[in-house]
């Protein structure tokens, strides 16, 4: 990974979103370029922003981040996505995720920490699944 991952969250929640980027704003690993609240607005964003990494929240209140998700790859986005979510349906989530093509899962509940850890985890071509892999059964 040369210089700081590209990050940008697609969540409907303000503070969520404040956290995030309070969490970012001195990484070393990872800087966030853009935060929305709405699928619509994410896919202007990221064709504008070209992130290295999308935070996206499951359930949002106009849409979904697995469709979205698709939809940003239909139209030719080729960042790399984590599923960012609240929702503790762990295995199935990160099941799901896996097969429709995200990089990663990290739950909301999850260490600040893991954050930087999971990002540069993705960023560098791996994979996260609310732990390194070797800390994950699913």
């Amino acid at each position: 990974m040369a210089g700081r991952l590209r990050v940008m969250l697609v969540d409907d929640n303000p503070a969520v979103r404040a956290g995030v980027a309070a969490l970012l704003e001195d990484s070393p690993v990872a800087e966030l370029v853009g935060a929305c609240e709405a699928p619509e607005q994410a896919v202007g964003l990221a064709g504008t922003l070209k992130p290295d990494v999308i935070l996206v929240d499951l359930l949002l209140e106009s849409g979904d981040g697995f469709n979205l998700a698709s939809t940003l790859r239909e139209r030719g986005c080729g960042s790399l996505f984590v599923l960012f979510t609240a929702i503790d349906h762990r295995s199935e989530l990160m099941s799901s995720a896996l097969t429709r093509g995200f990089h990663g899962y990290l739950s909301k509940a999850a260490a600040a920490s893991d954050l930087e850890d999971c990002l540069a985890t993705v960023g560098s071509g791996g994979y996260w699944l609310d732990g390194p892999p070797e800390a994950v059964a699913i």
